[in-house]
């Protein structure tokens, strides 16, 4: 699948609920520079945005190497990714990827 169709998913499901390999809980939502993960908050249980923005370019590149067989795998490759966990996370959802 070409990375514009993907793109376009991630738009289409931005705000949903997705989980982490470790089961944790996060969001999305899209700003000018990229994705901002939203996340749960583990004391107070409440969502708040992180204070990292992961560059469209940065999703891109992640996309190209799939099929990854865990997040590490990511920055083995390019240790500058961050987001990561959630871009694995997210490239693991059908919801995305099917």
């Amino acid at each position: 699948m070409d990375f514009e169709k993907i793109w376009s998913r991630l738009r289409a499901h931005q705000g949903e609920v997705f989980f982490t390999v470790k089961n944790f809980c996060f969001r999305y939502q899209f700003e000018p520079q990229g994705l901002r993960p939203i996340c749960r908050n583990r004391k107070t249980g409440e969502l708040h945005p992180t204070n990292r923005v992961i560059p469209e370019n940065y999703v891109r590149i992640v996309w190209e190497m799939m099929p990854l067989d865990r997040p590490s795998d990511i920055l083995r490759r390019v240790r500058r990714i961050t987001g990561y966990c959630y871009l694995f996370s997210l490239f693991q959802d059908k919801r995305i990827t099917e």
